[in-house]
């Protein structure tokens, strides 16, 4: 994603990202409604019925994003990894002294899958 680089802390990153989804359906709603689209008691219902599941995903993905969390599903990947139950796309590997160029390929978009620096 463009902002992946472009800002450093992860909670700013995850903020931002979080606002430009919520301005970009907020302006989805707003050109709806002068459309005349959102008119059904049908649509309100199913926005009643699935906006607590949303805040649920919410409230789970925000919960996902802390270290008791993210270090034993790291094992867990690792270890799968290892026993080669996880079989990553390695399409191109990279000597350490060629990350310039590496990273020149993934922004030009001449490589896809995965891309291994090699030390």
């Amino acid at each position: 994603m463009y902002l992946a680089g472009r800002i450093a802390d992860p909670d700013a990153q995850r903020a931002t990202i979080s606002q430009m989804v919520i301005l970009n359906v907020g302006l989805r709603v707003v050109a709806f409604a002068l459309a005349g689209l959102l008119v059904s008691p049908a649509l309100w219902l199913a926005v009643a019925i699935l906006l607590p599941v949303a805040w649920a995903g919410v409230w789970a993905g925000h919960r996902a994003h802390t270290a008791e969390y993210l270090h034993p599903m790291a094992g867990h990947v690792f270890a799968a990894l290892r026993d080669g139950i996880l079989k990553p796309d390695v399409r191109r590997r990279y000597p350490l002294a060629a990350a310039a160029d590496a990273h020149r390929d993934l922004e030009a978009r001449r490589t896809s899958g995965q891309i291994v620096l090699l030390v």
